[in-house]
């Protein structure tokens, strides 16, 4: 059967970037089979596959009955190309054959110094990133979507196959315009709050002035009556005389 264009290409790349490895090629028995290919590398067998509807499929966890099912999918044949590079340089040093993220930074033709930029931190720390074994899941998320990916965790069991979404956290920016927001409402409820305890206390002081006027007039008026009564037993008042003809004060 004649090879597939993307095929070819796999293959011219794979020739290019590892020239001291040879590839066999088995051959699709139908128009819509896959292909294959195979290569060892210090006794380790590396195998590619490609399918039409798929692309090319890589098995590279080393946990048993999990590699059966390719675990890396890759679309075109110059990524696919790249990756297998990885993997021959990875065992020709004995290291997993896992993927790690200076491998994927790799393949997306990114340096260290690009993706810190990206990431917003320094260049070395990029670095150490990538010597650790093991992240935490908010760096791994920052990393893989600076390089224009998505983070999706997979869970495989025995007859399960899932995805889990991790959550996200509320980004820094939207904590601050949310802890702004409540400031302002604080703020505004506070004004309200002034504004009504202002009204409410004029009322309560026009009250107290209305009270204070009644009780006085109605000292003023019980004064005024006995005074009438009794004009020699009061004392007149600031701005008036006594009656003529009589004494102040009580008499004797």
């Amino acid at each position: 059967m004649k090879q597939p264009q993307v095929v070819r290409e796999f293959i011219t790349l794979v020739g290019r970037v590892c020239p001291s490895v040879k590839i066999e090629v088995d051959r699709a028995d139908v128009p819509d089979g896959n292909w294959w290919f195979d290569t060892r590398v210090n006794g380790e067998l590396l195998t590619v596959f490609w399918s039409p509807k798929a692309g090319f499929g890589f098995s590279t966890q080393d946990e048993a009955g999990f590699g059966e099912k390719p675990n890396e999918i890759y679309v075109s044949a110059e990524t696919a190309a790249l990756r297998f590079a990885q993997l021959v340089k990875r065992a020709q040093s004995g290291r997993p054959r896992s993927l790690g993220i200076s491998d994927l930074r790799e393949l997306c033709g990114l340096s260290q110094t690009e993706l810190a930029k990206r990431v917003g931190v320094e260049q070395a720390a990029i670095s150490r990133v990538e010597g650790r074994d093991n992240l935490e899941l908010k760096t791994l998320r920052s990393l893989v979507e600076a390089m224009g990916m998505r983070l999706s965790v997979q869970v495989l069991a025995p007859g399960i196959s899932a995805n889990i979404e991790p959550r996200r956290s509320v980004p820094k920016a939207a904590k601050t315009s949310h802890a702004k927001a409540r400031t302002a409402h604080k703020i505004a409820a506070g004004k309200a709050w002034d504004v009504h305890f202002k009204i409410v206390q004029k009322a309560r002081d026009k009250v107290a002035r209305v009270r204070r006027v009644a009780k006085r007039d109605k000292k003023v008026t019980i004064v005024d009556s006995v005074a009438k009564v009794y004009p020699s037993t009061i004392k007149p008042r600031r701005g008036r005389s006594a009656a003529p003809g009589k004494s102040q004060g009580l008499t004797k």
